[in-house]
């Protein structure tokens, strides 16, 4: 806000304090300010795109998702809002003019972008057309378009929402609905859905918690945390940077991680099928008759925490770091870095394949047990 200029008497007159209080406030309701527009969208499928600025989505009532847009920055005058259909989707689009817009917030550095001049990015996958679009760099410096917009997102249950978002923050709080947001380079949080969860995220950090419904994430770089999924499906796509996930019921996970540790605590799932390139691998299985279970770990070890009622076949391989298995079971092959057997009846069945590292096999309540044999107990 611009500063407010300090008021002297003329000289040899005495001040007074009324006028004076008026006087500024008056100088500060002449300041600039950008006060927001309200929008409201209709349709069942509606995406919304903004460019620099942060995006907080709610739930909301009534029929049409209502958007509020405040503008910020001091080229704030020059962002421009438009709406209207692309394919199947209404749309709300901000236009940022020019090819290089300033963010000069938190350790922001920068990033290049494609962006048309209707103000979509990154929704090829959406709308099958991302053609005809200019290169716009995003950077942390000074010299750009000095512009944000920030949108507050009301949502009525049992819409279909895309929200695309290039640098900021996003918020995603109790939407019931099909969700999908696509990031850019921001950080990302996202509590108390109810429905499909798809998230696209080039670099920041990604939170997801208390979801009913099958979850998508996809990252670039950055740290994940997951908590409290229930739904059908639990996949995840991580380039780099630490994956945690906490208390997941789930049929099936499909898990890939590029780098950095991956643990998963109080999971529920019937399949799982985990791929790491480096980093350690731990897991917390609470089912206890998984159906299939195969994780594929470059390099860093595999501990899996198990119900000591476990039932399953196991086939296991270190390259190195040996096997050890803590828990009772049977063999039927046995070498320093390959082993085959069973828990139980062998009813479900687990592979573990470790390039390097050690794989372990724990039971719930013996985390903090002494190493035991590898034979057969």
């Amino acid at each position: 806000m611009r500063s407010v200029p300090f008021l002297r008497p003329a000289r040899g007159a005495q001040a007074i304090p009324g006028l004076l209080l008026l006087a500024s406030t008056l100088a500060v309701a002449a300041a600039p300010a950008h006060a927001g527009d309200r929008y409201a969208v209709r349709g069942s499928s509606v995406a919304l795109y903004d460019l620099v600025g942060r995006i907080d989505a709610e739930a909301g009532t009534g029929t049409d998702i209502v958007v509020d847009v405040t503008r910020g920055g001091a080229d704030a005058t020059r962002l421009k809002v438009e709406q209207g259909p692309i394919g199947d989707w209404q749309t709300l689009r901000v236009i940022f003019p020019g090819n290089r817009v300033s963010y000069r917030e938190g350790e922001f550095w920068g990033t290049d972008m494609r962006v048309g001049d209707d103000g979509r990015f990154n929704d090829g996958s959406l709308v099958g057309d991302d053609g005809g679009r200019r290169k716009v760099q995003i950077t942390g410096r000074s010299g750009g378009l000095d512009a944000r917009a920030d949108l507050r997102v009301q949502v009525p249950k049992g819409k279909k929402l895309a929200l695309f978002l290039g640098v900021g923050s996003l918020t995603v709080t109790n939407v019931d609905g099909d969700l999908k947001v696509d990031i850019a380079s921001a950080d990302a949080t996202v509590r108390g859905t109810k429905g499909p969860l798809d998230i696209d995220s080039g670099s920041g950090s990604v939170k997801v918690s208390d979801v009913a419904g099958a979850v998508k994430l996809d990252t670039g770089s950055g740290s994940t945390a997951v908590r409290g999924i229930r739904g059908e499906r639990l996949s995840l796509d991580i380039g780099s940077g630490g994956l945690t996930v906490v208390d997941a019921s789930v049929d099936v996970l499909n898990a890939d991680s590029g780098s950095g540790a991956v643990e998963f605590q109080d999971l529920t799932a019937q399949e799982i099928a985990l791929d790491s390139g480096s980093g350690s691998v731990r897991i917390g299985l609470l089912a206890s008759t998984p159906r299939s279970i195969e994780i594929d770990s470059g390099s860093g070890g595999v501990t899996l925490t198990v119900p000591e009622n476990l039932d399953a076949s196991f086939e296991f391989e270190a390259g190195s770091g040996g096997i050890d298995i803590l828990l009772p079971h049977e063999l039927t092959e046995r070498s320093h870095d390959h082993m085959i057997g069973r828990f139980g009846s062998g009813k479900g069945h687990i592979h573990v394949d470790c390039g390097s590292g050690g794989v372990r096999i724990v039971p719930a309540k013996a985390q903090t047990a002494k190493k035991g044999s590898t034979g057969k107990s």
